[in-house]
């Protein structure tokens, strides 16, 4: 299960940089991304700030996937060893960057105008938070919690909410 696990959200990692928004708009002068106002109001634009919104959250999911990767193979190689602590103590950032991907998510949400695209991102923090706790559960309980098939889906969720190559994300 813990190879099949990591293999899987590798693959989603190399898939998911493929969602994102964009609405084919250049950017702004300078080749700078206008960022998503913190507070939406209505003189926000809505295909900017979607733009953002998702550049942003696809970044996040990149570098939670990663970081959750490298931690995969770390857990893996321990496993391998026989070494309890080292695997313990690699389980942990595991478990750690699933759930910074949900507050990221969670962040990003407070940010979208559009309602549809903040509840998408607000249901994918939810998901993300309990794959956190079901990583634990998977890997020190022998429970099968379908884990792996719903990270795939997940990745396959912002690709939904976010359509479209992914562009350079703004930096808040």
């Amino acid at each position: 299960m813990k190879r099949r696990l990591f293999a899987v959200v590798a693959a989603a990692v190399v898939l998911g940089t493929a969602g994102g928004c964009d609405d084919g708009a250049a950017p702004a002068a300078g080749g700078a991304r206008p960022t998503a106002s913190a507070s939406p109001s209505p003189t926000v634009d809505p295909v900017t700030n979607r733009r953002d919104v998702c550049g942003n959250a696809a970044m996040a999911m990149v570098m939670q996937l990663k970081a959750f990767n490298t931690s995969m193979q770390a857990f893996d190689a321990a496993v391998d060893r026989h070494d309890d602590k080292a695997a313990e103590e690699a389980e942990r950032p595991a478990a750690q960057a699933l759930a910074d991907l949900a507050t990221a998510y969670d962040t990003e949400a407070g940010h979208a105008v559009d309602p549809k695209l903040k509840s998408a991102l607000t249901g994918l923090a939810g998901e993300y938070r309990t794959a956190s706790v079901d990583l634990y559960k998977e890997l020190n309980h022998g429970q099968d919690t379908g884990l792996s098939d719903r990270l795939r889906g997940l990745t396959e969720k912002l690709g939904t909410a976010c359509p479209g190559p992914t562009p350079p994300p703004p930096v808040r």
